[in-house]
């Protein structure tokens, strides 16, 4: 009997000595070509950078190929992931903290320029005389239209008391104007408060740090004198910026619950972010427009979902995604989408087409070809010429329909009501409520 086990004993452990040799063989074998296939993508690159080195028609730097390659690595992910040169990452880091290095515009870039939506005050740039709407064409020698975001962004930054030429087009000028701006520190107000009668407008211009502090301090003092019967809380062209700011913003107005989830490929990076207890009752609508974007949209979405706002405006930008930085030791970072946020019913913050708002209101903008096409119609023409006329009034108004018309900024909102037809929309909300 003992030899039996003894034997049995044997055959087990020569069996398991066997199951090792092949699981480890074959994991051995799945890791090798794993790694062997890898491994060649890697000597490929090499070796094409070594032939560019060796062959391209001009001289080029390995750090200017390698920098080239890390562009086009992120390209293939989302638009938000990508490199940020050293200087960039500096100047990212600065705008979340409410001063940077520049000309003070807030700009939208779009096919035939880039639109200057504010000038902020006692700014470079309002000392230079730049007015909101303008439209930069040019910076430097640099002509907008061939330079990508990176381009734009390294165009406007420079060390303070450095100029930068812009060549900007205005409405009602025929020809461009040249005008230099001395690039200065530019100190942001992430939150400009009024009153409007009994009504809050509070306008929210990126979330950097301190920004939730800030709104409770703006909203204190609109209520110093008398109380507000309701508030409008205005992120249009809020591009976002921090997460926990707009999230302890929206924990003002929550008393439980989610406010947000974050979600992605990495469980580790799962997170719940649940309301305290909120300290503001009043009844609050939301401005938001195409350029209210990732932390604006977390804002807007949590107030919308759990009825605690309304949404008045046109669709958000579409960005309800979760970006971590990962510095690196040559002042350069990746900037790299991790996650997705998601609404306390867990619906997506925003979807790729953007969220809409409960209640759509264009900004109207000069329509010269209403003009045109009472013109067209008091002429002679054919069946023909009017078909061709008709049809090419019909795709200028769709191109039309594209550029969205920029929210009329004033330096007090109360200029700004007669222009601003979503505002205008807020309000009526608000006065409608039971007092």
């Amino acid at each position: 009997m003992a030899s039996k086990a003894a034997a049995r004993a044997t055959f087990t452990v020569t069996l398991l000595s066997l199951s090792g040799v092949l699981l480890g063989g074959w994991a051995g074998s799945w890791a090798a070509e794993h790694a062997t296939s890898r491994y060649d993508a890697v000597e490929t690159f090499i070796r094409l950078m070594h032939i560019i080195e060796q062959s391209y028609v001009d001289e080029v730097s390995t750090e200017e190929l390698v920098e080239g390659a890390i562009h086009g690595m992120t390209d293939v992910l989302d638009p938000h992931s990508s490199w940020l040169s050293p200087e960039q990452w500096r100047e990212l880091q600065n705008s979340t903290q409410g001063s940077y290095v520049g000309i003070g515009v807030e700009i939208i870039s779009r096919d035939d320029g880039v639109h200057i939506l504010r000038v902020l005050p006692g700014s470079p740039a309002e000392k230079a005389g730049l007015l909101a709407q303008d439209i930069i064409v040019a910076i430097d020698d640099l002509q907008l239209a061939d330079a990508g975001t990176d381009g734009l962004v390294e165009a406007m930054s420079g060390p303070p008391d450095t100029k930068v030429l812009l060549t900007v087009l205005r409405r009602g000028l025929a020809a461009p104007l040249e005008i230099i701006a001395t690039r200065g520190t530019v100190h942001i107000d992430s939150v400009q408060a009024e009153r409007i009668d009994d009504l809050g407008y509070l306008h929210v211009s990126q979330f950097q740090e301190e920004t939730a502090l800030e709104f409770q301090r703006a909203l204190d003092r609109l209520q110093v004198d008398a109380p507000l019967t309701g508030l409008i809380i205005d992120v249009r062209d809020n591009a976002g910026g921090l997460l926990q700011e707009a999230v302890d913003m929206v924990d003002l107005f929550l008393d439980e619950g989610p406010i947000t989830r974050t979600s992605g490929r990495d469980q580790s990076r799962e997170k719940v972010f649940e309301a305290t207890d909120g300290s503001t009752e009043l009844p609050v609508v939301v401005l938001v427009n195409g350029g209210s974007a990732s932390a604006s949209e977390l804002l807007a979405a949590a107030l919308q979902d759990t009825g605690r706002a309304k949404l008045v405006g046109t669709r958000t930008y579409g960005k309800g995604t979760v970006q971590t930085l990962y510095e690196h030791k040559d002042g350069s970072a990746l900037k790299l989408t991790i996650a997705r946020y998601y609404t306390p019913s867990g619906k997506p913050i925003a979807p790729k087409n953007g969220r809409d708002p409960d209640l759509w209101v264009e900004l109207m903008q000069d329509d010269p070809l209403t003009d045109l096409q009472a013109e067209l119609g008091a002429l002679q023409l054919n069946e023909d010429q009017s078909a061709t006329f008709e049809q090419l009034l019909k795709d200028a108004r769709s191109y039309q329909d594209l550029q969205r018309a920029p929210v009329p900024w004033k330096n007090s909102v109360l200029d700004q009501i007669p222009e601003d037809a979503q505002l205008r929309a807020a309000i009526d909300i608000l006065r409608a409520q039971p007092r």
